[in-house]
C-alpha cells in the first residue's frame, strides 16, 4: 500500500475482521501464536518516510502521516494485547480437554484407581484442579492352612517396598575397605582417623572424682585474713569437705508425724537415696559382724562357766566377762537404742523397744551379780547373753529390711521408671454401683491395674511395722506379769532377791519374741526376690492384708490371650472389595478396637500403622461385632449375627461349621453394605496366667472383662481356662466406659502398695502372691503366741522346781537361738509349697 493511496476506514475494516476472525459462514478456526503473528507481519503497513514528492505539499503530507502512525501503532499494540490472552485461553482449554477423564462408575472386579480430586491455588490466584491418585500398594499373599481359604496376606506401601530396594541396592554395592588404599590416591597428614577408646565409668566413681577435685580446689580456696589462716590446717579442710559430702548425699526427709526417716518423693532423688540406702545397709552389715563376734564370745563364755560354773577357775571372771559383751553389744546397738527411745517419747510401741528393754534388763541382771558377788556368794547365773542374742536378732531384722527396701527402689527406678502400674480401687460410688451389677458379690471390692508416674511413701511402706510389732504391745504387759509371777515365786522358794529378778529377767526376755519379726520380714524378702524378676514387689504387711481384700478385678480381654499366637488361619474374599482393601479396612478396625487380635492385623502390615486409614464414628455391638466409617464408607466386622443385623446378605454356601468345630473363630467384614470376606482366626490362650486364675477361681475372686471382640464371651474363657462360668463376666457399653475411664488415666502419684510393670501376668501374681504371703502370715502368728507361751510354761516349771539359781546360762542362749531357727525352718517350708 502506497502514501498515496493510504485509506484510514479500509485499515479499520481490516483490524475489526481481525478481533472477529470467525464469520457465520466459515468454521470455527483454532488460532495460534504463529498464525497471529503471521498476519499481523503480513497486513502491518510501512511505516517508513516517504520521499518527498511536491516541495510545496509537504509540510501538510508530514502530519498527516505523523498521527496515522500513532494512531496505528496504539491499535496494533491493543490488538496483540488481546491476541495473546486469547492465545493462551485457547492453550488452558486445551490441557483441560487432555487431562479430564471420562466419569465411569467404580468397578471392583477390574480392580481401577479412583482419583482424589483437589482444588490448588495457582501463582496468578486462579484456582487449578489437579487429581492426586490413591496410594499403591504391594501384596505378598500368604500361605493358607485350608486349601478353600487364601492366606493372610502382607500389605505394604510401595513407596516403602521402593525405599527399602534403594536401600537393599545400596549396601550391595561394593564398598572400599578403610585400610585399602586407592591407586592414585592423595594422602595428607594430620587427617588419620586413630579413634581412640573411651573410657568408660559408673557414675558414683565420677561424682567421688568430682568430689575430690572440688575439695582440692577448697583447700587451695581462702577467703581469710593471713591471721585466721590456721583456721584452714588439714583437720577443717577434712571437716567441711565431709560437711560438703554429707550436704550433697544427705536425701530429703519427709515431712510426717510417724515417719521420720528419709524418704523417696522424687525422681531427681532416686539415686541419692539408694546411696543412702546402702550407706544404711553397710553400716547395718557392720554392727550385725561385730554383734555376731560379740554373741560367738558369748557362747563361748557361756559354754566354759557351764562346765565349773567358773570362767579359768573364778567366777567373778565370768561375771565380769558376760558384763564385758553385753556391754559391748548395748554399744554397739546405741544408735538403733536412741531411735527406738525417740519413737517412745512419741508413742509408737515396737518390737525394738521390748528388745532393748530386755537387753537392758539383762544387763542390770549381771551388774546385779557383779555387786552381790562381793557381799554375797549367790551362784545364780548371769543371763546376759539372752541380751546378745535379742540384739543380734533386731539387727539382723533391719539388715533384712534395708536389704528388701534396696531392692524394691531398684525396681521402681532407672528403666523401669516409665511403665509403673499400681493396683487401686474404685473409689467413686456410682462407678462401684455401675460395676456391681456385673456381681453377686453383696460388698465387691474391685481391683484394677492404674499407670502411676511415681511411688509414693515406697520408704514408709517397705520400713513399715509387721504384726510382731503390734503383738509386742500385748507381749510387753503379759511377759512383765508373767515374769512378776516368776519373781514371786523363786523368791519365796529361794528368800534370795536376786534369784527373783534373774527369773524375771529370763522369762521377760524369753516372753519377747525378739526373733518376731523376721517371721514377716524373711517371707516378703524370699517372695519379692523373685517377683522382682516377674515385674513386680509387694511392699509390706499392710499391703498384702490390703490385697487380700480383693474380690472382683477388671481386665481387658487382650490381657487373657496370647497376642504373639494368636493367628489368622485364611480368608475367603467374595471377590466383592479389593484384597488391599479388604485388609486394611479389617486391620483399621481390629487395631482401633485393641482386641486379641492386634498382633495378627499388626504384623500384617508390619506393624506400619500410618498406612492404616482412619477409623471414625467407631462403635461396638455387645457381642456382635464392630463397625465404623472408614473413607466414607460403612465398614462392619462381626459375627454371622451382626451381618444379619445390618441386613448384610451372606451366602448359604459359606460353610462354616467346620472351622468352628475345629476350634477356630470365623469373623465376617463387610465394606459399603458389600460382604467382602469371611476371616477365619484362632485365639491362643496365655498359659502364663492360667495357673494364676485357678488360684484366683479358688480364692472366689470374679473377674470382669473389658471386651470389643464378638468371638471373646464367658463361655470361650471359661472353655480356655477350666474356670467356672460364675467366674467370669463380660462388661457392657457402659461398664466399660467406666473400666477404660479408669484404665486409661494415670495417677501422678501412687501409694507404693504394691507396683508392677502393668503386664497382666504381674498384675494377677501381686494378688496371689498377697494370697500366699497372707497364709504365711498367720502360720507365723501362730508360732509368736506359741513361743511366748512355751516360754512361760518352761520357766514357771523351772521356778516351781526351784531350778532357776541352777540353770546354766548356755541353755538360756541355745533355747533363744533354736526356737528363733526352728520357727525360720517352719516358715521357709510354708514358703516354698
Amino acid at each position: 500500500m502506497s502514501d498515496d493511496n493510504f485509506d484510514i476506514n479500509e485499515l479499520l475494516e481490516k483490524i475489526k475482521s481481525t478481533e472477529n476472525p470467525y464469520t457465520d459462514d466459515e468454521p470455527e478456526q483454532k488460532w495460534n501464536k504463529e498464525d497471529i503473528d503471521k498476519l499481523f507481519s503480513q497486513d502491518e503497513p510501512d511505516v517508513r518516510e516517504p520521499e518527498p514528492a511536491v516541495v510545496e505539499d509537504e509540510p501538510q503530507k508530514k502530519s498527516f502521516f505523523k498521527s496515522a502512525k500513532s494512531a496505528f501503532d496504539s491499535i496494533a499494540s491493543s490488538i496483540r494485547k488481546k491476541s495473546s490472552e486469547f492465545i493462551e485461553n485457547i492453550h488452558i482449554e486445551a490441557e483441560e480437554k487432555c487431562i479430564v477423564p471420562e466419569e465411569n462408575e467404580y468397578d471392583d472386579d477390574e480392580d481401577e484407581e479412583l482419583a482424589e480430586e483437589e482444588e490448588l491455588e495457582s501463582d496468578d490466584g486462579k484456582t487449578k484442579k489437579i487429581f492426586i491418585e490413591k496410594p499403591g500398594y504391594v501384596i505378598k499373599k500368604g500361605q493358607a492352612d485350608d486349601s478353600e481359604l487364601e492366606g493372610a496376606p502382607t500389605i505394604m506401601s510401595a513407596d516403602t517396598v521402593r525405599e527399602e530396594e534403594l536401600e537393599k541396592s545400596k549396601g550391595e554395592q561394593k564398598s572400599i575397605p578403610e585400610d585399602e588404599s586407592i591407586e592414585g590416591q592423595i594422602f595428607f597428614n594430620g587427617f588419620d582417623k586413630n579413634d581412640e577408646d573411651v573410657n568408660h565409668i559408673s557414675e558414683e566413681d565420677a561424682e567421688k572424682e568430682l568430689f575430690k577435685r572440688r575439695k582440692a580446689r577448697m583447700d587451695q580456696f581462702i577467703v581469710f585474713k593471713e591471721k585466721d589462716s590456721d583456721l584452714l590446717n588439714d583437720e577443717k579442710s577434712e571437716k567441711i569437705g565431709e560437711l560438703f559430702e554429707q550436704n550433697k548425699e544427705r536425701p530429703r526427709k519427709k515431712d510426717s508425724d510417724k515417719f521420720d526417716g528419709v524418704e523417696y518423693t522424687k525422681t531427681e532423688d532416686e539415686h541419692r537415696v539408694l546411696r543412702y540406702l546402702r550407706m544404711q545397709q553397710k553400716k547395718s552389715k557392720t554392727r550385725l559382724t561385730a554383734l555376731g563376734a560379740i554373741l560367738g564370745l558369748t557362747i563361748i563364755i557361756a559354754i566354759l562357766s557351764s562346765i565349773s560354773t567358773t570362767v579359768g577357775g573364778d567366777r567373778i571372771l565370768t561375771i565380769f566377762s558376760s558384763l564385758v559383751t553385753i556391754s559391748l553389744a548395748l554399744i554397739v546397738s546405741s544408735q538403733s537404742i536412741v531411735d527406738t527411745f525417740e519413737k517412745l517419747k512419741k508413742k509408737e510401741i515396737t518390737l525394738n523397744t521390748a528388745v532393748f528393754a530386755a537387753a537392758i534388763l539383762c544387763f542390770f541382771q549381771n551388774l546385779l551379780m557383779f555387786i552381790l558377788y562381793f557381799t554375797d556368794k549367790n551362784t545364780v547365773s548371769v543371763f546376759s547373753g539372752m541380751g546378745v542374742v535379742m540384739l543380734f536378732l533386731s539387727e539382723l531384722n533391719k539388715y533384712v529390711v534395708l536389704g528388701r527396701t534396696i531392692d524394691t527402689m531398684e525396681m521402681c527406678t532407672g528403666k523401669n521408671s516409665d511403665k509403673l502400674f499400681s493396683i487401686e480401687g474404685i473409689n467413686d460410688d456410682k462407678d462401684t454401683v455401675e460395676l456391681a451389677k456385673n456381681v453377686k458379690h453383696p460388698s465387691p471390692r474391685i481391683r484394677y491395674s492404674c499407670k502411676t508416674r511415681f511411688p509414693a511413701h515406697l520408704i514408709e511402706l517397705c520400713t513399715g511395722e509387721t504384726a510382731a510389732d503390734k503383738f509386742v504391745k500385748l507381749a510387753i504387759p503379759i511377759g512383765a506379769v508373767f515374769g512378776l509371777i516368776n519373781l514371786i515365786i523363786s523368791w519365796v522358794k529361794q528368800g534370795d532377791f536376786s534369784t527373783g529378778f534373774a527369773a524375771f529377767v529370763i522369762t521377760f526376755s524369753l516372753c519377747i519374741p525378739a526373733y518376731g519379726a523376721l517371721l514377716y520380714q524373711f517371707p516378703l524378702r524370699w517372695i519379692n526376690n523373685k517377683f522382682n524378676k516377674d515385674g513386680g514387689m509387694i511392699s509390706c504387711q499392710t499391703a498384702v492384708e490390703e490385697l487380700c481384700r480383693t474380690n472382683v478385678i477388671m481386665l481387658d480381654s487382650k490381657d487373657l490371650f496370647d497376642r504373639e499366637e494368636c493367628t489368622m488361619r485364611g480368608f475367603k474374599d467374595f471377590k466383592n472389595v479389593r484384597i488391599e482393601d479388604s485388609m486394611l479396612y479389617a486391620a483399621a478396625l481390629v487395631i482401633r478396637s485393641g482386641g486379641p487380635l492386634v498382633g495378627v492385623f499388626d504384623g500384617m502390615v508390619n506393624s506400619r500403622r500410618e498406612i492404616l486409614p482412619a477409623v471414625k464414628s467407631f462403635s461396638y455391638e455387645e457381642r456382635l461385632g464392630i463397625s465404623g466409617w472408614i473413607n466414607e464408607q460403612k465398614t462392619i466386622l462381626g459375627t454371622r449375627a451382626m451381618m444379619l443385623t445390618h441386613d448384610i446378605q451372606i451366602p448359604e454356601t459359606v460353610d462354616e461349621e467346620k472351622y468352628l468345630i475345629s476350634g477356630q473363630e470365623v469373623l465376617y467384614l463387610a465394606i459399603a453394605h458389600k460382604l467382602a470376606a469371611m476371616i477365619v482366626v484362632n485365639y491362643a490362650p496365655d498359659e502364663k496366667i492360667a495357673p494364676l486364675l485357678k488360684t484366683m477361681r479358688d480364692s472366689g475372686v470374679t473377674i470382669l472383662v473389658n471386651n470389643c471382640d464378638p468371638n471373646v464371651t464367658e463361655e470361650m474363657i471359661s472353655s480356655c481356662y477350666d474356670m467356672r462360668l460364675n467366674n467370669i463376666k463380660i462388661l457392657n457399653s457402659t461398664s466399660g466406659r467406666v473400666f477404660k475411664k479408669y484404665n486409661t488415666r494415670p495417677k501422678m502419684a501412687a501409694k507404693a502398695m504394691s507396683i508392677h510393670d502393668g503386664s497382666a501376668y504381674s498384675f494377677m501374681k501381686s494378688l496371689c502372691v498377697a494370697s500366699s504371703l497372707r497364709r504365711t502370715f498367720k502360720i507365723s502368728d501362730l508360732l509368736m503366741i506359741i513361743g511366748t507361751l512355751m516360754s512361760f510354761v518352761i520357766m514357771l516349771v523351772m521356778s516351781c522346781l526351784q531350778a532357776v539359781c541352777d540353770l546354766p546360762a548356755i541353755f538360756a542362749i541355745m533355747l533363744q537361738l533354736l526356737l528363733s531357727c526352728a520357727f525360720f525352718g517352719v516358715i521357709k517350708l510354708v514358703d516354698t509349697k
